[in-house]
């Protein structure tokens, strides 16, 4: 699957395509007692070609993440570059090598 919505509510497109460019996107928030919907404007996507390579950009991260014991948590590591960069995390000196998806 190339869209992925993170537990914050961003959602995230893997492997761009000029189709993407075709659709609009917006944020729909639903109140968990009231049923209540607020919505956010459309967005589109541009989707350009890379002219040569380009070194990779971290574009999005969060250095401090709260959550409960024994509950799940997303540490995000966005980045862009051409081609496709890998990905490296690191926790107490142990590295963890991750291929994008």
């Amino acid at each position: 699957n190339r869209y992925i919505i993170a537990s914050s509510g961003e959602l995230y497109l893997y492997q761009v395509e000029r189709n993407d460019s075709l659709r609009s996107y917006r944020c729909q928030t639903v109140h968990q007692l009231t049923n209540e919907t607020q919505a956010s404007a459309p967005a589109r996507v541009i989707v350009t070609e890379p002219q040569s390579s380009v070194p990779p950009r971290i574009t999005h991260s969060n250095p401090f993440l709260v959550g409960k014991q024994k509950s799940n948590i997303q540490i995000p590591c966005v980045a862009q570059g051409y081609p496709v960069p890998s990905y490296r995390n690191e926790m107490l000196g142990m590295h963890f090598d991750l291929q994008s998806l």
